[in-house]
């Protein structure tokens, strides 16, 4: 919707400027590789952080890409429809918020035939940023997804710019970009798919609580060790606090840290800074035990692990 509405803004001049220098040739290759490792680096630090900033989006982002290519790992397919995606939103994106944008804003921030090129790539790459605010979303997700568009947006400008103002420079990097996300998400996302349920299903029953509870308790009980492994990014057998937080947090619930910690230090029989699978039951019989305002926003009813 963007692509076509910037085409129909287009005059003969800002046309002349978004493609008159578009083209490849060796010096844009290089400058699309090169450019490419920054943001892809970034893209890996946030990917593997265990931040609770981070949290949300990752999951997000993997869950996208579940429903995107399905819950077996199928690289060709992936690949085909991420390097399809990727270059579609790469070529639109970058068409209006950089041909089109950054010059239009630098002649409207700069003097008459002396355009702002610094404040053009400024409000370009806030533009960007603000257009990726999700209407659907929580402040808090927002809060962070929009500083890092403007920032990717910032870095696609600076392309832009030093490539003499080549579309294809800044559209691709960010077809690579978004092209690898997917892929990236795809791969772990069913790898450990694929381990948790190889580990789940083979894991000893371990009765958390009243045993009166009859097949409640009994589904309670299997969720919880498909969580556990789910959890286990590093495939160890055992949670670290991180990881813990990451699953209880991407299940949609929000205990607060304190709480959180007691509880861990609690299950933590041998106090080793880890629970296993024996622990990481009792772990979730004193979550269940806690009241839900305590461990839940309001809008959230999940009951996977049987919460009150």
């Amino acid at each position: 919707m963007t692509s076509l509405f910037t085409i129909q803004s287009l005059t003969a001049e800002d046309t002349a400027i978004a493609l008159g220098n578009t083209g490849l040739g060796i010096f844009p290759l290089i400058m699309i590789i090169a450019g490419s490792l920054p943001i892809l680096y970034l893209g890996n630090k946030i990917a593997t952080s265990d931040a609770k900033t981070f949290i949300d989006i990752n999951f997000s982002t993997n869950i996208l890409a579940l429903k995107l290519f399905g819950s077996k790992k199928n690289l060709l397919y992936t690949f085909g429809v991420s390097a399809i995606l990727g270059t579609i939103t790469g070529l639109c994106e970058e068409l209006s918020f950089r041909a089109l944008g950054l010059p239009i804003l630098a002649r409207r921030f700069g003097e008459a035939g002396d355009p702002n090129i610094l404040l053009g790539l400024l409000a370009s790459s806030l533009v960007f940023g603000l257009a990726h605010w999700s209407i659907g979303g929580s402040w808090k997700d927002n809060a962070v997804v929009v500083p890092l568009q403007i920032l990717t947006g910032f870095w696609f400008g600076i392309l832009y710019v030093l490539s003499g103002f080549n579309l294809l420079v800044p559209a691709g990097v960010h077809a690579i970009y978004d092209a690898y996300t997917l892929i990236d998400a795809h791969r772990t996302s069913t790898s450990q798919l694929q381990y948790a349920q190889e580990r789940s299903s083979s894991a000893k029953f371990l009765p958390i609580g009243q045993t009166d509870e009859g097949n409640m308790q009994e589904r309670i009980i299997q969720n919880s060790r498909l969580i556990f492994y789910l959890a286990d990014t590093s495939r160890d057998g055992i949670l670290q606090l991180a990881e813990i937080r990451a699953a209880i947090q991407q299940l949609g619930y929000r205990p607060d840290d304190s709480l959180l910690v007691s509880l861990f230090k609690q299950a933590d029989n041998n106090s080793d800074d880890a629970l296993d699978l024996d622990e990481w039951n009792v772990f979730v019989e004193l979550l269940r035990q806690q009241p839900a305002a305590a461990i839940m926003p309001a809008e959230k009813k999940q009951r996977l692990l049987g919460f009150r």
